[in-house]
């Protein structure tokens, strides 16, 4: 499922700042823990930096993973106690994602059935209530995992001890702090509130089945989120690299006007 690819000392560090970003934002607000404007500022501006490590970060080692399984193993704990949640259940899904393409068997599809037509799931509640955004249990998503194959004894394994170690981290948080407790979960709600409405905004419900997605092409903005924008390209393209990512849409619904966070909140009216 992923290809091993060279990148240079930069590409490595500027893919790992994100993280950095996060867990100093989040360590200096629990540094400033007396302090009110500490949980009011710098817990936002860590979940901004979650939802960023998620989409850029953590999204590449699902496509390129180091080889090592020891390695592999540990840095999918630590992974998983900087996002909150099991990575290798991020990394099943989002092979589910590329499998299915924000169709309705994708099981974080910004659509959904209703009175058999097939119609957008709102934003708000798709972002809100992000935990329950997904028309397919739990155990169902894991059932198909494994019948198509992308949910396989070692990613079962793996989600069991990130749970576990999960876990372990929640309870030694807490007992150093309870504040740090509650600033750390705050910041996985709102980080995962943002990288939902990330996914709206990469994968819009404008026509069902086209296109795959949604690609912001300004400059700016790729130059500083490593090409995160040309999400389409990564699609049609996924053993590419993000520098090896160049603007190509696949139709006129391609390109969005506005990043993806803004645009799926505000989405640009487009003539007919």
């Amino acid at each position: 499922m992923s290809a091993k690819k060279q990148i240079n000392a930069f590409q490595w560090i500027s893919i790992w700042l994100f993280p950095f970003c996060q867990i100093l934002s989040f360590v200096v607000f629990a540094m400033g823990i007396s302090h009110h404007w500490a949980f009011v500022i710098l817990i936002p501006v860590a979940a901004f930096f979650l939802n960023f490590s998620l989409h850029i970060t953590y999204h590449y080692t699902v496509h390129f993973p180091v080889r090592n399984v020891v390695w592999q193993t540990l840095l999918g704990m630590l992974k998983s106690a900087f996002m909150g949640l099991p990575f290798h259940y991020y990394a099943m899904s989002h092979w589910n994602h590329h499998k299915h393409n924000n169709d309705l068997d994708d099981f974080t599809s910004t659509w959904q059935r209703k009175r058999e037509e097939i119609v957008p799931k709102n934003v708000i509640l798709y972002t809100l209530f992000w935990p329950f955004a997904s028309t397919i249990s739990l155990k169902d998503q894991l059932k198909i995992g494994i019948k198509e194959g992308y949910c396989t004894p070692r990613f079962l394994s793996r989600m069991a001890l990130e749970l576990v170690s999960n876990s372990l981290f929640f309870i030694a948080l807490g007992w150093l702090n309870w504040q740090w407790l509650i600033g750390y979960f705050v910041m996985v709600y709102l980080g995962w509130l943002l990288i939902s409405l990330h996914n709206y905004g990469q994968h819009l419900p404008q026509t069902y089945a086209s296109p795959k997605a949604n690609s912001y092409f300004a400059g700016w903005y790729n130059a500083i989120f490593i090409n995160n924008g040309l999400h389409e390209e990564h699609h049609e393209a996924p053993a590419k690299t993000y520098w090896e990512l160049s603007a190509s849409p696949q139709t006129d619904l391609s390109e969005i006007k506005k990043p993806h966070l803004i645009e799926a909140l505000f989405p640009t009216q487009r003539s007919n």
